[in-house]
């Protein structure tokens, strides 16, 4: 176990915050941690959950932060101080929806958003294989999604000798977002040589399906790079690799976009931008509604399934929607949060107004943004474990949360960073602080190794009590 973990645990009001967390008593406030600290915290309260889990079943536990940057610091973090656990650390970055109605995400945006879509549909069916953590943006949380139900039938599992429609499965495979090529040697891509089916489902390797008729005699993974078969297998399970899935017809959607035929479960978030739809007539938008059919009708419905969401599912789903119930979720900086998710919502609001001026239709995702009252509310209806990891001792929270003030608790953590250039600093500091402490453990990258060792020499040679230690870990 990591080290410093192992000392937290010994801390008597660390130790009341845990025995908060086994009855439940949500949510919880942590304060006085530094950047650096909240990972850590995040990383012992998730070690102690597990040490303290009474069944096998593994969980999910979700990290609510800023911004992008903010994921990729905390994940390297979180990554270091977990590093003894058996636990995947996942990002699920935002979906880029503009004001225009050209989706410009990269490949590797899709792929993480859908590996964490995955693992959260084996959470549900209890298959998951390690505990995952999942590090989120809070705009992320806001944007609408698919409805579960859809993302989770629309996967095939294939089982040796069982017979199955080869055509069947190669129309599957196009809507589940995967691309024919002559060979299939990157994630996402299949081929099809006579009876036998290749299929790239991951970064190194595919599965090779062989039929005889509609029976399939043989499964065999590959190297992508090599196309050779590598093993054997009973069976395998083939996941979506695109968010955009839907039940219904292209032709049934384009005559509800004519109709402007659309189920609208609850009043839209942006209420404004309803009011000032009104303005307008249907008849003033016709040409460009007629322009974007034929789009949908040559294909292009992934540039405009934002566009027209509303048409394309009936049910408003978020992130938030595919949390288990008494699941775990960590709020970085509640203030922060909610100063990003209002500026969110006037950015859609703002982009919306841009189109209304231009005579355009609104972005209906745009139109469909979660505020961060309702994430709260959502996750206080389905007792969802709730942990504020803040900076200030104190902070002002919303009626959601009033219960907060019984569990909270200050710590007091100290964060220094360096430059090369500061590391003389480093000594004056550490002198302060050992006549403080038993102990000083500094986590360091092995390339200052060389220069923390003099300066813990220096240390050493002017040190009265050779009790007191200062140990470097690798960080």
């Amino acid at each position: 176990m990591n080290l410093l973990i192992d000392m937290i645990k010994e801390n008597k009001k660390y130790n009341e915050y845990i025995k908060n967390i086994k009855m439940h008593n949500s949510p919880v406030m942590i304060t006085g941690l530094t950047f650096a600290s909240k990972s850590f915290f995040l990383a012992s309260t998730i070690s102690s959950i597990i040490k303290e889990r009474k069944s096998d079943e593994k969980e999910i536990y979700y990290y609510i932060v800023e911004n992008e940057i903010d994921i990729e610091k905390q994940k390297r973090d979180i990554e270091y101080f977990t590093s003894e656990l058996d636990i995947e650390v996942l990002d699920f970055p935002k979906k880029d929806i503009r004001d225009f109605d050209i989706i410009s995400e990269s490949l590797e945006v899709y792929k993480k958003r859908m590996e964490v879509f995955n693992k959260i549909i084996r959470k549900h069916e209890k298959s998951l294989e390690k505990d995952i953590i999942i590090i989120a943006t809070i705009e992320s949380l806001m944007q609408r999604i698919i409805p579960k139900n859809i993302l989770a039938k629309n996967k095939m599992i294939l089982v040796k000798d069982e017979e199955y429609s080869q055509n069947d499965i190669i129309r599957k495979l196009h809507v589940l977002g995967y691309k024919r090529e002559d060979v299939a040697e990157n994630i996402g891509e299949y081929s099809v040589k006579g009876g036998i089916l290749d299929i790239s489902i991951k970064e190194e390797e595919g599965v090779r399906i062989e039929f005889w008729g509609d029976t399939v005699i043989s499964l065999r993974t590959y190297s992508n790079i090599s196309q050779k078969s590598l093993k054997e297998i009973e069976k395998v399970e083939i996941l979506p690799l695109t968010e955009y899935i839907f039940e219904k017809n292209i032709e049934d959607i384009i005559v509800d976009i004519k109709e402007n035929n659309y189920y609208n479960e609850d009043i839209d978030e942006i209420e404004n931008i309803i009011t000032r739809k009104k303005i307008r007539k249907k008849v003033d938008y016709q040409e460009e509604i007629n322009e974007d059919i034929e789009r949908l009708k040559e294909g292009e419905i992934n540039q405009l399934i934002e566009k027209y969401i509303n048409y394309f599912y009936e049910k408003k789903e978020y992130i938030v929607d595919y949390i288990s119930k008494k699941s775990y979720i960590f709020f970085d900086n509640y203030s922060k949060l909610l100063e990003r998710s209002n500026s969110v919502l006037k950015e859609a609001i703002n982009q919306n107004n841009g189109l209304i001026e231009r005579g355009k239709l609104v972005n209906q995702a745009l139109d469909n943004m979660y505020s961060y009252k309702n994430i709260l509310k959502k996750i206080l209806e389905k007792e969802i474990f709730t942990i504020y990891l803040e900076q200030e001792k104190m902070i002002e929270l919303d009626e959601y949360n009033k219960i907060i003030k019984k569990n909270k608790y200050d710590f007091e953590f100290t964060e220094y960073s360096f430059l090369k250039t500061e590391l003389q600093n480093l000594e004056e500091i550490l002198r302060k602080e050992q006549n403080k402490n038993k102990c000083i453990y500094i986590i360091a990258y092995e390339n200052y190794n060389y220069i923390l060792e003099h300066i813990l020499k220096n240390i050493k040679e002017n040190q009265k009590d050779n009790d007191k230690k200062i140990q470097i870990l690798k960080g």
